[in-house]
Protein backbone atom coordinates (compact mmCIF):
# COMPACT_ATOMS: atom_id res chain seq x y z
CA UNK A 1 0.00 0.00 0.00
CA UNK A 2 1.41 3.44 -0.70
CA UNK A 3 2.44 6.28 2.02
CA UNK A 4 -0.47 8.32 0.95
CA UNK A 5 -3.42 5.23 0.98
CA UNK A 6 -1.57 4.46 4.81
CA UNK A 7 -1.95 7.99 5.23
CA UNK A 8 -5.50 8.21 4.39
CA UNK A 9 -6.38 4.70 5.84
CA UNK A 10 -5.28 6.05 9.52
CA UNK A 11 -7.35 9.13 9.47
CA UNK A 12 -10.42 7.11 8.65
CA UNK A 13 -9.16 4.63 11.64
CA UNK A 14 -9.09 7.62 13.88
CA UNK A 15 -12.47 8.92 12.84
CA UNK A 16 -14.04 5.70 13.41
CA UNK A 17 -12.75 5.69 16.92
CA UNK A 18 -13.94 9.40 17.61
CA UNK A 19 -17.30 7.80 16.44
CA UNK A 20 -17.13 4.97 18.63
CA UNK A 21 -15.77 6.74 21.34
CA UNK A 22 -18.74 9.74 21.50
CA UNK A 23 -20.92 7.21 22.27
CA UNK A 24 -19.21 4.94 24.84
CA UNK A 25 -16.72 7.42 27.04
CA UNK A 26 -17.48 9.93 29.69
CA UNK A 27 -17.20 13.11 28.89
CA UNK A 28 -13.68 14.11 30.38
CA UNK A 29 -12.18 10.71 28.53
CA UNK A 30 -13.20 11.90 25.35
CA UNK A 31 -12.08 15.41 25.80
CA UNK A 32 -8.71 13.93 26.31
CA UNK A 33 -9.13 11.85 23.20
CA UNK A 34 -10.43 14.82 20.92
CA UNK A 35 -7.24 17.10 22.05
CA UNK A 36 -4.83 13.91 21.52
CA UNK A 37 -6.40 13.72 18.16
CA UNK A 38 -6.06 17.31 17.40
CA UNK A 39 -2.41 17.52 18.36
CA UNK A 40 -1.81 14.94 16.15
CA UNK A 41 -3.03 17.06 12.77
CA UNK A 42 -5.72 13.92 11.95
CA UNK A 43 -8.66 16.00 13.73
CA UNK A 44 -8.36 19.67 12.73
CA UNK A 45 -11.99 20.01 11.93
CA UNK A 46 -13.22 18.66 14.55
CA UNK A 47 -14.53 20.58 17.62
CA UNK A 48 -16.96 18.75 20.79
CA UNK A 49 -19.40 20.92 22.37
CA UNK A 50 -21.14 19.86 25.28
CA UNK A 51 -22.15 16.03 24.22
CA UNK A 52 -21.86 16.13 20.46
CA UNK A 53 -19.17 16.03 18.50
CA UNK A 54 -19.01 18.56 15.19
CA UNK A 55 -16.75 17.76 12.36
CA UNK A 56 -16.61 21.38 11.44
CA UNK A 57 -15.66 23.99 14.09
CA UNK A 58 -18.36 27.25 14.23
CA UNK A 59 -16.97 30.16 11.80
CA UNK A 60 -17.25 32.72 14.40
CA UNK A 61 -18.81 32.84 18.28
CA UNK A 62 -22.27 33.57 16.82
CA UNK A 63 -22.17 30.03 15.08
CA UNK A 64 -20.81 28.87 18.42
CA UNK A 65 -23.43 30.13 20.61
CA UNK A 66 -26.20 28.41 17.88
CA UNK A 67 -24.48 25.39 18.12
CA UNK A 68 -25.01 25.63 22.09
CA UNK A 69 -28.40 26.96 21.92
CA UNK A 70 -29.25 23.59 20.00
CA UNK A 71 -28.16 21.46 21.92
CA UNK A 72 -29.31 22.79 25.13
CA UNK A 73 -32.81 23.14 23.45
CA UNK A 74 -32.61 19.27 22.18
CA UNK A 75 -31.29 18.02 25.78
CA UNK A 76 -34.03 19.78 27.62
CA UNK A 77 -36.38 18.29 25.13
CA UNK A 78 -34.75 14.51 25.94
CA UNK A 79 -34.98 15.52 29.50
CA UNK A 80 -38.72 16.05 29.23
CA UNK A 81 -39.19 12.82 27.12
CA UNK A 82 -36.75 11.21 29.75
CA UNK A 83 -39.41 12.23 32.47
CA UNK A 84 -42.75 11.15 30.48
CA UNK A 85 -41.72 7.65 29.74
CA UNK A 86 -39.50 7.41 32.82
CA UNK A 87 -36.85 6.02 30.67
CA UNK A 88 -33.90 5.30 33.39
CA UNK A 89 -32.81 1.99 34.85
CA UNK A 90 -30.71 1.57 38.03
CA UNK A 91 -27.84 -0.34 38.38
CA UNK A 92 -26.62 -1.35 42.44
CA UNK A 93 -23.23 -1.14 43.86
CA UNK A 94 -22.85 -3.42 46.90
CA UNK A 95 -21.38 -2.01 50.35
CA UNK A 96 -19.82 -4.88 52.26
CA UNK A 97 -19.45 -5.02 55.72
CA UNK A 98 -15.57 -4.66 56.55
CA UNK A 99 -15.46 -6.87 59.30
CA UNK A 100 -17.22 -10.07 57.30
CA UNK A 101 -17.18 -9.19 53.79
CA UNK A 102 -20.99 -9.70 53.67
CA UNK A 103 -22.87 -7.58 51.33
CA UNK A 104 -25.31 -5.63 53.59
CA UNK A 105 -26.36 -3.21 51.43
CA UNK A 106 -26.55 -1.82 47.54
CA UNK A 107 -26.41 2.09 46.68
CA UNK A 108 -29.13 2.57 43.41
CA UNK A 109 -27.30 4.30 40.92
CA UNK A 110 -29.03 6.23 37.88
CA UNK A 111 -28.25 4.94 34.31
CA UNK A 112 -30.51 7.72 31.85
CA UNK A 113 -31.44 5.86 28.48
CA UNK A 114 -32.18 8.26 26.34
CA UNK A 115 -29.99 8.81 23.08
CA UNK A 116 -27.61 11.60 24.02
CA UNK A 117 -28.48 12.15 27.25
CA UNK A 118 -26.50 9.90 29.13
CA UNK A 119 -25.04 11.00 32.25
CA UNK A 120 -26.70 11.38 35.64
CA UNK A 121 -24.49 14.84 36.15
CA UNK A 122 -26.43 16.51 33.31
CA UNK A 123 -29.75 15.18 33.95
CA UNK A 124 -29.64 16.69 37.58
CA UNK A 125 -28.19 19.74 35.67
CA UNK A 126 -31.29 20.29 33.62
CA UNK A 127 -33.72 19.19 35.95
CA UNK A 128 -32.30 21.95 38.23
CA UNK A 129 -32.69 24.57 35.37
CA UNK A 130 -36.16 23.23 34.12
CA UNK A 131 -37.34 23.39 37.91
CA UNK A 132 -38.09 19.33 37.57
CA UNK A 133 -35.90 18.14 40.59
CA UNK A 134 -39.33 16.74 42.13
CA UNK A 135 -39.44 14.51 39.12
CA UNK A 136 -35.92 13.39 39.37
CA UNK A 137 -36.53 12.47 43.61
CA UNK A 138 -39.83 10.69 42.41
CA UNK A 139 -38.55 8.17 39.54
CA UNK A 140 -35.60 7.67 41.79
CA UNK A 141 -37.56 6.85 44.68
CA UNK A 142 -40.11 4.46 42.87
CA UNK A 143 -37.89 2.74 39.78
CA UNK A 144 -34.69 1.99 42.29
CA UNK A 145 -36.99 0.59 45.03
CA UNK A 146 -38.65 -1.74 41.97
CA UNK A 147 -35.83 -2.65 40.75
CA UNK A 148 -34.45 -3.82 44.42
CA UNK A 149 -37.47 -5.88 44.85
CA UNK A 150 -37.08 -7.60 41.68
CA UNK A 151 -33.39 -8.55 42.59
CA UNK A 152 -34.68 -9.87 45.99
CA UNK A 153 -37.85 -11.77 44.07
CA UNK A 154 -35.42 -13.20 42.03
CA UNK A 155 -33.04 -14.39 45.00
CA UNK A 156 -30.04 -12.21 43.74
CA UNK A 157 -29.67 -10.37 46.55
CA UNK A 158 -30.68 -10.98 50.32
CA UNK A 159 -33.90 -10.50 52.34
CA UNK A 160 -32.39 -8.31 54.52
CA UNK A 161 -30.56 -5.91 52.50
CA UNK A 162 -30.61 -1.96 53.08
CA UNK A 163 -31.09 0.35 50.47
CA UNK A 164 -29.15 3.14 49.78
CA UNK A 165 -31.12 5.92 47.42
CA UNK A 166 -29.26 9.41 46.25
CA UNK A 167 -31.93 11.93 47.70
CA UNK A 168 -32.04 15.80 46.40
CA UNK A 169 -31.69 17.71 49.42
CA UNK A 170 -33.82 20.32 49.27
CA UNK A 171 -37.17 18.25 47.93
CA UNK A 172 -39.23 15.47 49.68
CA UNK A 173 -42.27 13.74 48.21
CA UNK A 174 -45.63 15.56 49.07
CA UNK A 175 -47.89 13.60 51.37
CA UNK A 176 -49.69 11.61 48.85
CA UNK A 177 -46.65 10.36 47.22
CA UNK A 178 -45.18 9.36 50.35
CA UNK A 179 -48.36 6.97 51.04
CA UNK A 180 -48.02 5.94 48.02
CA UNK A 181 -44.36 4.73 48.54
CA UNK A 182 -45.12 3.00 51.98
CA UNK A 183 -48.30 1.20 50.11
CA UNK A 184 -46.68 -0.26 47.42
CA UNK A 185 -42.90 -0.88 49.32
CA UNK A 186 -43.85 -1.39 53.21
CA UNK A 187 -41.23 -3.74 54.15
CA UNK A 188 -38.06 -1.66 52.29
CA UNK A 189 -39.07 1.20 53.46
CA UNK A 190 -38.39 0.36 56.59
CA UNK A 191 -34.77 -0.82 55.00
CA UNK A 192 -34.11 2.10 52.97
CA UNK A 193 -31.12 4.56 53.81
CA UNK A 194 -31.14 8.09 52.14
CA UNK A 195 -28.14 9.47 50.85
CA UNK A 196 -27.86 13.20 51.21
CA UNK A 197 -25.13 15.76 50.03
CA UNK A 198 -25.11 19.54 50.28
CA UNK A 199 -24.97 19.75 46.29
CA UNK A 200 -28.37 20.99 46.38
CA UNK A 201 -29.55 23.89 48.74
CA UNK A 202 -29.99 21.73 52.21
CA UNK A 203 -33.38 22.30 53.37
CA UNK A 204 -33.73 21.66 57.10
CA UNK A 205 -37.62 21.57 56.60
CA UNK A 206 -37.55 19.23 53.84
CA UNK A 207 -34.88 17.40 55.87
CA UNK A 208 -37.14 16.92 58.76
CA UNK A 209 -40.17 16.02 56.62
CA UNK A 210 -38.38 12.60 55.19
CA UNK A 211 -37.37 11.62 58.68
CA UNK A 212 -40.95 11.77 59.79
CA UNK A 213 -42.73 10.26 57.03
CA UNK A 214 -40.60 7.45 57.35
CA UNK A 215 -40.79 7.60 60.71
CA UNK A 216 -38.60 5.37 63.04
CA UNK A 217 -36.78 3.47 59.74
CA UNK A 218 -35.95 7.19 58.53
CA UNK A 219 -32.15 6.31 58.49
CA UNK A 220 -30.02 9.04 56.36
CA UNK A 221 -26.33 8.74 55.14
CA UNK A 222 -24.10 11.52 54.42
CA UNK A 223 -22.92 11.86 51.02
CA UNK A 224 -19.24 12.73 49.69
CA UNK A 225 -17.90 13.64 53.65
CA UNK A 226 -15.13 15.75 52.54
CA UNK A 227 -15.61 16.75 49.46
CA UNK A 228 -16.00 19.86 50.46
CA UNK A 229 -19.68 20.30 49.74
CA UNK A 230 -20.49 17.88 53.41
CA UNK A 231 -18.53 19.47 56.29
CA UNK A 232 -18.90 18.96 60.21
CA UNK A 233 -21.75 21.20 60.09
CA UNK A 234 -24.12 19.01 58.02
CA UNK A 235 -23.36 16.20 60.35
CA UNK A 236 -24.53 17.98 62.87
CA UNK A 237 -27.53 19.11 60.84
CA UNK A 238 -28.45 15.49 59.16
CA UNK A 239 -27.13 13.42 62.18
CA UNK A 240 -26.63 10.24 59.49
CA UNK A 241 -26.64 6.92 60.66
CA UNK A 242 -23.95 5.88 58.24
CA UNK A 243 -20.88 8.80 56.79
CA UNK A 244 -19.58 8.01 53.04
CA UNK A 245 -16.01 9.42 53.11
CA UNK A 246 -15.81 10.76 49.58
CA UNK A 247 -13.35 8.99 46.96
CA UNK A 248 -11.12 12.32 47.29
CA UNK A 249 -10.34 11.30 50.76
CA UNK A 250 -9.83 7.85 50.00
CA UNK A 251 -7.81 8.24 46.54
CA UNK A 252 -3.86 7.51 47.39
CA UNK A 253 -4.74 7.45 51.10
CA UNK A 254 -2.21 4.56 51.31
CA UNK A 255 0.58 7.31 51.19
CA UNK A 256 -1.28 10.16 52.25
CA UNK A 257 -0.75 11.15 55.88
CA UNK A 258 -3.57 13.85 56.03
CA UNK A 259 -5.52 11.99 54.53
CA UNK A 260 -5.30 9.28 57.30
CA UNK A 261 -5.45 11.43 59.58
CA UNK A 262 -8.92 13.42 58.20
CA UNK A 263 -10.65 9.24 58.17
CA UNK A 264 -8.67 8.31 61.70
CA UNK A 265 -10.42 12.00 63.31
CA UNK A 266 -13.60 10.94 62.05
CA UNK A 267 -13.91 6.97 62.91
CA UNK A 268 -12.95 8.53 66.58
CA UNK A 269 -15.74 10.66 66.36
CA UNK A 270 -18.24 8.47 64.71
CA UNK A 271 -17.85 5.06 66.80
CA UNK A 272 -18.95 6.43 70.65
CA UNK A 273 -22.17 8.07 68.59
CA UNK A 274 -23.36 4.62 67.15
CA UNK A 275 -22.20 6.46 63.40
CA UNK A 276 -21.01 3.82 60.78
CA UNK A 277 -18.35 4.99 58.35
CA UNK A 278 -18.23 3.89 54.93
CA UNK A 279 -15.37 4.57 52.97
CA UNK A 280 -15.92 5.23 49.34
CA UNK A 281 -14.82 4.49 46.04
CA UNK A 282 -12.15 2.52 47.25
CA UNK A 283 -10.38 1.14 43.69
CA UNK A 284 -6.85 0.00 44.67
CA UNK A 285 -5.78 -3.16 47.08
CA UNK A 286 -3.37 -0.62 48.60
CA UNK A 287 -6.40 1.92 49.62
CA UNK A 288 -8.19 -0.97 50.81
CA UNK A 289 -5.78 -2.74 53.00
CA UNK A 290 -5.09 1.42 54.77
CA UNK A 291 -9.01 2.00 55.45
CA UNK A 292 -9.56 -1.08 57.01
CA UNK A 293 -6.34 -0.87 59.34
CA UNK A 294 -7.76 2.84 60.07
CA UNK A 295 -11.17 1.05 61.48
CA UNK A 296 -13.57 1.88 58.45
CA UNK A 297 -17.26 -0.15 59.15
CA UNK A 298 -18.38 -0.08 55.60
CA UNK A 299 -16.23 -0.69 52.23
CA UNK A 300 -17.49 0.31 48.40
CA UNK A 301 -15.61 0.58 45.37
CA UNK A 302 -14.16 -0.84 42.39
CA UNK A 303 -11.82 -2.31 44.28
CA UNK A 304 -14.73 -4.60 45.62
CA UNK A 305 -17.17 -4.61 42.96
CA UNK A 306 -18.41 -2.56 40.45
CA UNK A 307 -22.18 -1.23 39.76
CA UNK A 308 -24.40 -3.63 37.52
CA UNK A 309 -28.20 -4.06 37.09
CA UNK A 310 -27.45 -7.56 38.58
CA UNK A 311 -25.31 -6.38 41.37
CA UNK A 312 -21.81 -8.79 41.45
CA UNK A 313 -20.12 -10.44 44.60
CA UNK A 314 -17.41 -9.48 46.58
CA UNK A 315 -14.19 -10.13 44.14
CA UNK A 316 -11.91 -12.49 45.62
CA UNK A 317 -8.81 -10.38 46.42
CA UNK A 318 -10.50 -7.83 47.98
CA UNK A 319 -12.57 -10.89 50.14
CA UNK A 320 -8.81 -12.37 50.79
CA UNK A 321 -7.38 -9.04 52.21
CA UNK A 322 -10.28 -8.96 54.43
CA UNK A 323 -9.92 -12.31 55.85
CA UNK A 324 -6.18 -11.57 56.31
CA UNK A 325 -6.92 -8.20 57.89
CA UNK A 326 -9.37 -9.68 60.35
CA UNK A 327 -6.71 -12.57 61.43
CA UNK A 328 -4.10 -9.51 62.58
Amino acid sequence: MKKKDLTTAGIYLVIGVICFAALVLTDSKLDSLLIAGAAVGLLEGVVKIGNYVYWRRPENQAEYREMQESEQIEQQDELMQMLRDQAVSYHFQPIFSARSGRAIAYEALMRPEMPTLRSPLTVMKLARELNRLYDIEHITLFKASSAFEKLKERGLIREDSLLFINSIASVSLNDTDWRDYRGRFPELARKLVVEITEEEELDTAQLERKRTVLGASGTFALDDYGSGYSNGSSLLTIAPRYVKVDISIIRSIDTNTDKQQFLTSLVDYARPRNILVLAEGVETTAELRKVLELGVDLLQGYCLARPAAIPPPLSKEAADIIRRMKRC
